[in-house]
């Protein structure tokens, strides 16, 4: 796995990528993701909800975009309480389409979110080496982002936990 997301990396952050660009259905991508997250979170006494707003589509790679996603899912899944879901949502907004993801853990001090989507790291008690991965999916969901001419921000909820925003244009 690990060769894999170096590899993955490596060729987002290669000023030769292009993308293939087609539309993608992000509703129908996301209840992709969500389902098969919701199915490994049970086991975990967790789960995944999904609500859209309204359909949306972009122009991408259905691949990097459903493993941007995912990233960020799995990783919420991971740092989310037991007997909590994770909130994933398909919101519009002038023009884009945005993705949230809300998970119900610690959060993650103030001053190091932005590092979350650095290579290689780990931020926070919770979110350490011991908790699982090597500190690259939301690297590669922040370049797989980019690629798609989009933005990924990270903020501790209101009321705790950590929602991870994705933005990108539409093109409907």
């Amino acid at each position: 796995v690990l060769v894999g997301d170096v590899l993955s990396l490596a060729r987002l952050e290669s000023t030769q990528t292009t993308l293939a660009r087609r539309p993608v259905d992000l509703a129908a991508l996301l209840e992709g993701v969500v389902h098969d997250a919701d199915f490994e979170a049970q086991a975990r006494q967790r789960g995944v909800r999904f609500t859209a707003e309204a359909p949306a589509t972009v122009l991408g790679d259905a691949v990097l975009l459903r493993a941007a996603v995912e990233n960020v899912v799995r990783n919420a899944v991971r740092h989310t309480a037991p007997e909590t879901h994770v909130e994933v949502a398909l919101l519009q907004q002038a023009g884009r389409a945005v993705v949230e993801v809300r998970d119900h853990g610690d959060g993650v001090p103030e001053n190091e979110l932005e590092r979350l989507f650095e290579p290689f790291t780990r931020v926070g008690e919770g979110r350490d080496r011991a908790s699982g991965g090597y500190g690259l999916g939301l690297a590669i969901s922040r370049r797989a982002a980019e690629a798609h001419g989009g933005t990924i921000r990270a903020a501790n909820a209101p009321d705790g936990g950590l929602r991870v925003t994705l933005s990108l244009p539409r093109a409907d």
